[in-house]
């Protein structure tokens, strides 16, 4: 999504297939992302999907998962993050537990 410690405007994150072995975020990972769209249409994910960044804020973020496999979906951010508007969209796929908001210890 966005980038380390800096401000993105549009974020977008596509995957179709393969295996990935951390989380995937649609925001930057401690920066400011206006706007985020995550859109998982296959492949296999071990950690978690969030519509936001890493312990960054995120005003608008979309989720949408048509097919893969996946631990949580988290329509925020994650540690410490701030999300203003969420939505997720799950049309298929499986995953163990789905979050409009954010996680951990957020506002």
């Amino acid at each position: 999504g966005g980038g380390s410690y800096a401000r993105a405007t549009n974020a977008n994150v596509t995957i179709n297939q393969g295996m990935i072995s951390d989380s995937v975020y649609g925001g930057g990972s401690n920066g400011y992302t206006e706007s985020s769209n995550v859109n998982i249409n296959g492949g296999t994910i071990s950690g978690n999907v969030y519509g936001g960044g890493r312990s960054s804020s995120t005003i608008e973020a979309k989720v949408t998962i048509n097919s893969g496999t996946m631990s949580s979906i988290y329509g925020g951010s994650g540690d410490y993050g701030i999300s203003g508007r969420t939505t997720v969209t799950i049309i298929g796929g499986t995953m163990s537990s789905i979050y409009g908001g954010c996680s951990d210890k957020n506002m």
